[in-house]
């Protein structure tokens, strides 16, 4: 049996997206994974050297909104285009 994660979900909707937090770190997403104890973890692509970094403890509210330390993440720009299935 097949569980989906409907949060992990709304986090790969934002993969090419840019993401700023509150610090204002940030920039565009790359890859999502989690949940590591209710919590996810973003990786982004910096913005001045192109390094990966990483934001953790990022959480999705039961109404959607993306949150890291409960303060929302700044989204802009569009999704990458991905394969929703192979079957």
């Amino acid at each position: 049996m097949i569980i989906r994660d409907e949060k992990l979900d709304a986090l790969k909707n934002i993969i090419g997206c840019r993401v700023s937090t509150h610090y204002n770190t940030g920039g565009i997403v790359i890859a999502v994974a989690g949940p590591f104890g209710g919590c996810y973890t973003i990786t982004y692509k910096h913005d001045r050297d192109g390094k990966k970094c990483w934001i953790n403890s990022i959480r999705v509210g039961e109404d959607g909104v993306i949150t890291y330390e409960k303060v929302p993440l700044k989204i802009s720009g569009q999704p990458a285009p991905r394969q929703l299935s192979l079957f």
